[in-house]
Protein backbone atom coordinates (compact mmCIF):
# COMPACT_ATOMS: atom_id res chain seq x y z
CA UNK A 1 0.00 0.00 0.00
CA UNK A 2 1.29 3.51 -1.31
CA UNK A 3 2.02 6.10 1.86
CA UNK A 4 1.05 9.06 1.84
CA UNK A 5 2.61 12.19 1.47
CA UNK A 6 2.53 13.09 5.61
CA UNK A 7 3.19 9.16 5.81
CA UNK A 8 6.29 9.90 3.91
CA UNK A 9 7.62 12.96 6.39
CA UNK A 10 6.34 10.64 9.26
CA UNK A 11 8.61 7.74 8.13
CA UNK A 12 11.36 9.82 7.47
CA UNK A 13 11.00 11.09 10.79
CA UNK A 14 10.52 8.14 12.44
CA UNK A 15 14.06 7.21 10.74
CA UNK A 16 16.12 10.16 11.73
CA UNK A 17 14.75 9.89 15.64
CA UNK A 18 15.65 6.42 15.52
CA UNK A 19 19.02 6.86 14.44
CA UNK A 20 19.89 9.96 16.54
CA UNK A 21 18.40 7.83 19.57
CA UNK A 22 15.69 10.27 20.45
CA UNK A 23 12.28 9.22 21.23
CA UNK A 24 9.31 9.85 19.14
CA UNK A 25 6.09 9.52 20.37
CA UNK A 26 2.98 9.42 19.13
CA UNK A 27 0.80 11.56 20.67
CA UNK A 28 -2.83 11.43 21.18
CA UNK A 29 -5.37 13.31 23.60
CA UNK A 30 -8.63 11.54 24.14
CA UNK A 31 -11.37 13.97 23.95
CA UNK A 32 -9.47 16.86 23.07
CA UNK A 33 -8.90 17.48 18.75
CA UNK A 34 -6.25 19.71 17.38
CA UNK A 35 -3.01 18.22 18.94
CA UNK A 36 -0.04 17.73 17.08
CA UNK A 37 1.13 14.53 15.65
CA UNK A 38 4.17 13.65 17.79
CA UNK A 39 6.37 14.33 21.07
CA UNK A 40 10.30 14.04 20.46
CA UNK A 41 12.11 14.07 23.09
CA UNK A 42 16.16 14.47 22.88
CA UNK A 43 18.79 16.44 24.02
CA UNK A 44 16.80 17.53 27.00
CA UNK A 45 14.57 18.91 25.22
CA UNK A 46 10.86 18.14 24.17
CA UNK A 47 9.00 19.34 21.14
CA UNK A 48 5.59 18.28 19.83
CA UNK A 49 5.33 18.37 16.19
CA UNK A 50 2.19 18.69 13.69
CA UNK A 51 3.15 17.27 10.40
CA UNK A 52 1.33 18.03 6.88
CA UNK A 53 1.73 16.80 3.73
CA UNK A 54 3.80 19.52 1.65
CA UNK A 55 2.17 22.82 1.03
CA UNK A 56 -0.49 22.10 3.91
CA UNK A 57 -0.84 23.87 6.48
CA UNK A 58 -2.55 23.26 9.95
CA UNK A 59 -6.21 23.82 10.14
CA UNK A 60 -7.38 26.56 11.99
CA UNK A 61 -8.26 24.30 14.95
CA UNK A 62 -4.75 23.08 15.33
CA UNK A 63 -3.74 26.82 15.07
CA UNK A 64 -5.48 27.85 18.11
CA UNK A 65 -4.28 24.22 20.57
CA UNK A 66 -0.68 25.09 18.95
CA UNK A 67 -0.96 28.92 19.71
CA UNK A 68 -2.63 27.79 23.15
CA UNK A 69 0.48 25.40 23.74
CA UNK A 70 3.12 28.28 22.94
CA UNK A 71 0.94 30.82 25.49
CA UNK A 72 1.42 27.93 28.31
CA UNK A 73 5.28 27.48 27.24
CA UNK A 74 5.55 24.45 24.63
CA UNK A 75 7.93 24.18 21.99
CA UNK A 76 5.56 23.38 18.73
CA UNK A 77 6.48 23.16 14.91
CA UNK A 78 4.53 22.23 11.82
CA UNK A 79 6.80 20.49 9.39
CA UNK A 80 5.48 19.80 5.65
CA UNK A 81 8.70 18.82 4.29
CA UNK A 82 11.28 16.06 5.49
CA UNK A 83 13.67 19.32 5.25
CA UNK A 84 12.09 21.10 7.99
CA UNK A 85 11.89 17.75 9.97
CA UNK A 86 16.06 17.58 9.49
CA UNK A 87 15.79 21.18 10.73
CA UNK A 88 13.73 20.56 13.71
CA UNK A 89 16.81 17.82 14.47
CA UNK A 90 18.92 20.00 14.14
CA UNK A 91 17.84 22.54 16.28
CA UNK A 92 17.34 19.60 19.20
CA UNK A 93 20.91 18.42 18.63
CA UNK A 94 22.09 21.77 18.98
CA UNK A 95 19.78 22.38 22.12
CA UNK A 96 18.42 25.49 20.52
CA UNK A 97 14.76 24.78 20.37
CA UNK A 98 13.07 27.92 21.50
CA UNK A 99 9.59 28.41 22.70
CA UNK A 100 8.06 31.26 19.69
CA UNK A 101 6.63 34.18 21.21
CA UNK A 102 2.71 33.23 20.64
CA UNK A 103 0.62 34.52 18.27
CA UNK A 104 -2.69 36.36 19.50
CA UNK A 105 -5.97 34.14 18.80
CA UNK A 106 -8.09 35.03 15.84
CA UNK A 107 -11.07 37.37 17.08
CA UNK A 108 -13.49 35.43 15.44
CA UNK A 109 -12.98 31.77 16.76
CA UNK A 110 -13.11 33.15 20.47
CA UNK A 111 -15.67 31.81 22.77
CA UNK A 112 -18.32 34.42 23.94
CA UNK A 113 -20.99 32.57 26.15
CA UNK A 114 -24.58 33.43 25.12
CA UNK A 115 -26.88 34.82 28.08
CA UNK A 116 -29.20 32.08 28.80
CA UNK A 117 -32.52 32.13 26.25
CA UNK A 118 -35.16 32.56 29.42
CA UNK A 119 -37.55 33.90 26.98
CA UNK A 120 -38.91 30.39 25.82
CA UNK A 121 -38.77 29.23 29.21
CA UNK A 122 -40.84 32.12 30.55
CA UNK A 123 -43.18 31.86 27.69
CA UNK A 124 -43.77 28.08 28.64
CA UNK A 125 -44.48 28.83 32.31
CA UNK A 126 -46.93 31.29 31.54
CA UNK A 127 -48.81 29.13 28.96
CA UNK A 128 -48.82 26.39 31.13
CA UNK A 129 -49.92 28.42 34.33
CA UNK A 130 -52.77 29.98 32.28
CA UNK A 131 -54.02 27.11 30.50
CA UNK A 132 -57.15 29.01 29.07
CA UNK A 133 -54.78 31.76 27.36
CA UNK A 134 -54.44 31.85 23.94
CA UNK A 135 -50.77 32.14 22.20
CA UNK A 136 -51.76 35.97 21.20
CA UNK A 137 -52.21 36.08 25.07
CA UNK A 138 -49.15 34.92 26.40
CA UNK A 139 -47.60 36.87 23.53
CA UNK A 140 -49.32 39.92 24.85
CA UNK A 141 -47.85 39.26 28.27
CA UNK A 142 -44.42 38.38 26.97
CA UNK A 143 -44.12 41.91 25.06
CA UNK A 144 -45.76 43.36 28.60
CA UNK A 145 -43.24 41.90 30.98
CA UNK A 146 -40.42 42.81 28.55
CA UNK A 147 -41.57 46.65 28.11
CA UNK A 148 -41.95 46.51 31.92
CA UNK A 149 -38.27 45.17 32.58
CA UNK A 150 -37.07 47.88 30.20
CA UNK A 151 -38.10 50.37 32.22
CA UNK A 152 -37.36 49.11 35.26
CA UNK A 153 -33.85 48.55 33.78
CA UNK A 154 -33.41 51.88 32.58
CA UNK A 155 -35.13 53.62 35.79
CA UNK A 156 -31.84 52.60 37.46
CA UNK A 157 -32.24 51.50 41.40
CA UNK A 158 -35.28 52.66 43.46
CA UNK A 159 -34.75 53.99 46.83
CA UNK A 160 -36.17 51.71 49.69
CA UNK A 161 -39.27 53.73 51.04
CA UNK A 162 -40.93 52.02 54.39
CA UNK A 163 -44.34 52.78 54.90
CA UNK A 164 -45.54 53.23 58.48
CA UNK A 165 -48.88 51.29 59.07
CA UNK A 166 -50.84 52.31 62.44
Amino acid sequence: MARTPEGIIEDHLLKQCKKLKFMCLKFTSPGNTGVPDRVIIGNGQTVFLELKRPGEGPRRLQEEVIAEMISHGAAVRVADTKDLVDELLAEIIAGSVRVPAPKPLRKARLFTPRPPDITGRLRDQLAQSLPTATPAQVDELMTAAGNTGRALTSAGPRPLTTSATP
